[in-house]
């Protein structure tokens, strides 16, 4: 094995690498859109509120 490989478990339980970072990258996207609507974020702001002491 070529020493600039990284050493992950070969499972098909493990997600590969690739996969790890697509869902970095659609996780990141979905986040600066959420922080980007004004609207959904008051939501989510006065839900916060609702539970706040729960």
């Amino acid at each position: 094995m070529d020493s600039n490989t990284p050493n992950i478990a070969l499972s098909t339980n493990t997600p590969s690498i690739e996969f790890i970072e697509e869902c970095r990258h659609q996780s990141a996207l979905a986040s600066s859109e959420d922080r980007a609507n004004d609207e959904f974020m008051a939501f989510l702001d006065q839900a916060l509120l609702d539970i706040e002491g729960f």
